[in-house]
């Protein structure tokens, strides 16, 4: 086999050109980025498919709303012109299904005969004498349906609420439409300040960053791996062979990606960096073991040098890889679509820079120069003859140390809080951010919770008994500081008895007798319910029922939460119901926040399920290759102790456990795991020779340490490119794997000979050790 590989090289490495050609037009459609909530879940996800339920219902939940002020006050005729204009502007939008503003909306008054019929809150033409502009003032102050929601009470600002249409293409479409929405924003009010704010704005901007992210760290990564693979080899050509291998396979993974209609998002876009880093701590044990060879067995052709590279190092390099994707598959596990994506494509992309690496590793080594040395580090011999001084002669104090720091992080991972805040993931100088907070100061909290209504008994929810309850429900929300308002049917009914003069009292609860007449009144207008025809809009109750009655909404108005605080809070909120729904009426969390909540349970499934399927993986692959439980058991804890000391460090600086740092468990031990594999190969090695642990120490340290070293070293400088995302969770990602990096070198040259001093071989019969030895 390794002389077909060094025969065909050249028809191999044509044909790896081939297919990444092939793969270059799924590779443009993956680097799109795609931040959207719905992509991270699973098709068959029930929680997923509730939220299009919802969506049949009420439309699309996700709104753009803009905040627009006027120094002269709203009512002004030339803004009251410029809002209209603008309103229609925004109608008119690909991808806006409706725009409630002050100039679109209607209000359900009382017609000619004795019906109800509907009226521009803002009458044509718009009012220009001073008396007429009071007069809509008073009028739409005292509007409760507008207060707070459309207008302030001061008549200085106006809310619009652009919503976007349902379509199944939305995640692919909503930047352009949140870039038209801002572009017309701008261009209809250069004079007047406005802020934009929502879910979609918050995608946006994170889908901006991710491509900024992208690219810095698709071209820095490569930058510094290149500058330290040259540092070490001081070779051009090792430098480009093995940035050559693992951009094929990350060009491969990205392709395969595409292919399956996949785009980049906050936790994916780390996929390239994962294969660049991690791909070439396998790529360069090849000069490596090339160099060691050269100064073994300098008397070797170049032509024999190189098949013994490939004989020595192969079966390692393929199990060292089959461990990180161990790691990786095991994210195959988690309920969520991103992080099994993470596991699947990196596993894909290392696969495939592994066979790259053979192939261009091979071409490579073949056409270097006769004598290729790898120059002296003196700060490597220095790292390994301390480690191995400090390990003869203080082995307690080494132990002591080692236990101390295992126990500090386990103690530390106690204190690891499991949260996601989307907008906390972005920097505080964001567009996004700034327009956020600017609204919260001025307006005050916009950020809108859906529920979904139901009688229990199979009663229509425009019934006296849920109505009722819907309003004391409501009562009970806003006595929560998070929660400032809400809107339902309810206010639907308040505002037509208000306009119809009727003698309701605001806090009077509703009879059947009031609700039915009401219904009654509402039913003369020949109500549209078809969402896709114009007159759906005038529709005054169509936001808050369905069409068969069966189902109601509720929006309650209140702060931009975390997961864990909206789960709290929505959690109270249901106590409320139970209390206040005498058991007939239920209020349940829809749209978008259940599918908000749902990930902290599945950031803590994705953690515990995929680091246990690592570990057991793993475990596997090493007894598989080392042919020795001993050896297989004694390979766990120097590679649990990075983990460990990650999580306790995460525990002690505070640093979330969320979507992004909930794949970096497994991820870590797979990465570990690469040198230990090394490490006990030759260890194993040792001891079929008969070498006792004084012999075989300095043996190992010879032929492992170098290449442990050098790639401990990369990843150590590789993974700080994550830290100059401007995405906060994935600069905590490059700050947890470099420093997992740091600490898994120290279980390779402290923990790990100490504990194969502790559980020695037994010396093995010399006939059978010297067979076993020359297989």
């Amino acid at each position: 086999m390794i002389l077909a590989l060094m025969r065909y090289r050249y028809l191999l490495l044509a044909m790896l050109a081939l297919a990444c050609i092939a793969l270059t037009p799924a590779v443009q459609r993956a680097v799109v980025p795609d931040n959207a909530l719905t992509v991270w879940f699973l098709e068959t996800d029930p929680q997923l498919e509730a939220y299009r339920k919802f969506q049949e219902d009420f439309g699309n939940d996700e709104v753009v709303l803009v905040l627009v002020e006027n120094s002269e006050g709203i009512y002004a005729p030339l803004f009251l012109e410029q809002l209209d204009a603008l309103s229609s502007e925004l109608q008119a939008l690909p991808g806006v299904a409706r725009v409630t503003s002050l100039l679109t909306l209607e209000d359900a008054v009382e017609g000619p005969d004795g019906g109800l019929s509907l009226s521009k809150v803002v009458p044509r033409p718009i009012p220009t004498e001073l008396e007429a502009r009071r007069s809509l003032a008073r009028s739409l102050s005292s509007n409760g349906l507008l207060v707070d929601r459309v207008v302030n009470a001061e008549g200085t600002q106006t809310m619009l609420w652009v919503q976007m249409a349902t379509m199944a293409d939305i995640d692919v479409k909503r930047d352009a439409i949140i870039a038209g929405i801002r572009r017309v924003c701008d261009a209809r009010l250069p004079h007047s300040p406005h802020a934009m704010g929502g879910v979609g704005v918050l995608y946006s901007a994170l889908n901006t960053l991710t491509q900024r992210d992208f690219s810095v760290f698709l071209s820095i990564s490569y930058l510094v791996m290149f500058c330290g693979i040259y540092f070490v080899f001081r070779s051009v050509k090792i430098v480009i062979a093995a940035l050559l291998a693992v951009g094929t396979g990350t060009y491969i993974a990205l392709g395969i990606y595409g292919l399956a209609g996949n785009q980049m998002n906050m936790v994916t876009v780390v996929l390239p960096i994962l294969i660049v880093i991690l791909g070439l701590a396998d790529s360069l044990h090849f000069p490596a073991t090339m160099a060691v060879l050269q100064a073994e067995q300098p008397q070797l052709s170049r032509f024999d040098r190189v098949a013994a590279v490939l004989n020595r190092i192969l079966l390692p390099c393929v199990f060292t890889t089959l461990t990180t994707v161990a790691g990786f598959l095991s994210l195959v596990s988690a309920p969520m679509k991103v992080i099994r994506d993470l596991g699947i494509y990196s596993s894909i992309g290392l696969l495939g820079a592994l066979l790259a690496s053979v192939i261009v590793m091979t071409v490579s080594l073949l056409a270097l120069k006769e004598r290729f040395v790898v120059p002296n580090h003196a700060w490597i011999d220095w790292l390994l003859q301390t480690s191995a001084r400090i390990v003869r002669r203080r082995p307690i104090t080494v132990t002591m140390v080692l236990f101390a720091l295992t126990a500090a992080g386990a103690a530390g991972s106690f204190l690891v809080v499991n949260d996601t805040y989307t907008i906390g993931y972005l920097p505080k100088d964001d567009p996004a951010v700034r327009d956020h907070e600017h609204i919260v100061e001025k307006w005050g909290d916009y950020n809108v919770v859906d529920f979904i209504v139901r009688n229990r008994s199979g009663q229509r929810v425009d019934t006296a008994e849920t109505v009722n309850a819907v309003e004391r429900f409501v009562a009970a929300s806003k006595q929560n500081p998070r929660i400032r308002t809400g809107l339902s049917l309810a206010d639907v009914y308040r505002r037509i008895a208000q306009n119809l003069s009727l003698d309701k009292p605001a806090s009077a609860p509703w009879t059947q007798d009031e609700i039915a007449q009401l219904n009654v009144l509402l039913s003369s207008m020949d109500l549209e319910w078809d969402r896709s025809k114009p007159a759906h809009d005038r529709n005054p109750v169509a936001p808050f029922m369905n069409e068969s009655g069966q189902v109601g909404r509720l929006q309650l108005i209140g702060g931009m939460m975390s997961a864990m605080e909206l789960r709290d809070i929505l959690a109270e909120l249901q106590e409320e119901v139970r209390r206040v729904g005498n058991g007939m009426v239920e209020i349940i969390p829809a749209g978008y926040p259940p599918l908000y909540v749902k990930i902290i349970q599945y950031v803590t499934e994705s953690q515990v399920r995929s680091f246990f399927w690592a570990l057991a993986i793993v475990f596997v692959i090493m007894l598989v290759m080392l042919r020795s439980l001993r050896l297989a058991l004694i390979s766990l804890p120097p590679n649990l102790f990075p983990v460990v000391l990650m999580l306790g460090a995460m525990g002690w600086t505070g640093i979330r456990l969320d979507i992004a740092t909930a794949t970096v468990a497994a991820i870590v031990l797979g990465m570990a795991i690469d040198d230990t594999v090394h490490y006990l190969h030759h260890w194993r090695e040792a001891e079929l020779q008969g070498k006792s642990w004084d012999e075989a120490y300095p043996y190992v340290l010879r032929n492992a340490g170098l290449p442990a070293v050098v790639t401990a070293t990369l990843l150590i400088i590789g993974f700080p490119v994550l830290m100059l995302a401007q995405v906060k969770t994935l600069f905590y990602f490059g700050a947890l794997t470099t420093f997992a990096a740091a600490t898994a070198i120290l279980g390779d040259l402290f923990m790990l000979p100490l504990l194969l001093k502790m559980w020695p071989a037994r010396r093995a019969h010399p006939v059978a050790s010297t067979k076993e030895a020359s297989r």
